[in-house]
């Protein structure tokens, strides 16, 4: 963390995002800054000089003006803005995802209910744009795939904040754009994020109304299958533990899934696990 990078930030920030007026040598640093550092996060390394609360504390305040100032106008966003924007709030992710330790890293970002509030709708405008959905790739995880993906890791850690998740809830349009998403996103590492919130701010009722119940269930598990396969458990960078936690799992979810497919599932090895919640009781 430099004064440069702060500079360039204050940079992305008060330009236009519409306009081409970003350098090759702005983008080129600012992704690479990010992105590399985004990644040592991910990897799990402790030599870095700073922490993740380092991070967030020398960041939080230029990159929550600049994701409030450009959600609003994301639908005329140039691909180098659309570049820089992704890599940053990846970077943010990071820091919050692998080492929030329930939401203390992102209360860094959102402090209060007010700008929680103001953030969580930013983000919710930002995944909205459907061109997004359309550039996404199936065999390659493009930039369009990195903001969706760090958004709604964002959004997730944010829903898991006490005040915030009621901010999260009642933003109608949301569970159109989260069904938009895991039904057209030919990226697997989107749809997870994507179903886990679904589970999490809809009723259990509401979830088993769904027409998607049924792709719920067939992705639900072949998700686990893979991961139980991995040699470290993860299925597309995401920790099989991952998916065996909080409400979405094995009670909202499990409530449209046939119980039958889940004790298929346990042949596959996995005796190990005691769900928190009963899988169902209606089979």
């Amino acid at each position: 963390m430099t004064n440069q990078y702060n500079f360039y930030l204050l940079q992305f920030r008060q330009c236009s995002s519409s306009e081409s007026t970003i350098t090759a040598k702005d983008k080129f640093y600012m992704q690479t800054c990010s992105l590399t550092l985004s990644i040592y996060l991910c990897a799990g390394f402790s030599s870095f000089s700073y922490t993740r609360k380092d991070i967030l504390y020398f960041l939080t305040d230029q990159y929550y003006q600049t994701v409030l100032i450009h959600s609003y106008t994301v639908t005329s966003w140039s691909e180098s803005f659309l570049d820089f924007i992704a890599c940053i709030i990846r970077l943010i992710s990071s820091c919050c995802w692998y080492g929030y330790g329930k939401g203390i890293c992102i209360k860094l970002v959102t402090p209060c209910e007010r700008t929680s509030h103001n953030y969580v709708q930013a983000l919710v405008q930002i995944i909205g744009h459907t061109s997004f959905y359309d550039r996404m790739d199936a065999h390659w995880c493009n930039q369009e795939a990195i903001l969706i993906d760090s958004t709604l890791c964002l959004l997730m850690i944010v829903l898991q904040t006490e005040v915030a998740s009621c901010s999260i809830q009642s933003i109608t349009p949301l569970t159109d754009i989260l069904l938009a998403i895991a039904e057209t996103s030919p990226y697997d590492r989107i749809v997870v994020p994507a179903y886990r919130m679904l589970a999490h701010i809809l009723s259990d009722d509401r979830l088993k109304e769904l027409i998607i119940a049924n792709s719920i269930c067939q992705f639900f598990f072949h998700v686990l299958e893979q991961s139980w396969k991995h040699p470290l458990e993860m299925y597309k960078q995401i920790p099989i533990t991952s998916l065996f936690q909080g409400k979405y799992t094995m009670g909202s979810i499990c409530g449209c899934l046939n119980f039958k497919k889940y004790m298929k599932f346990r042949q596959f090895g996995f005796k190990e696990f005691k769900p928190t919640e009963k899988p169902c009781e209606h089979h």
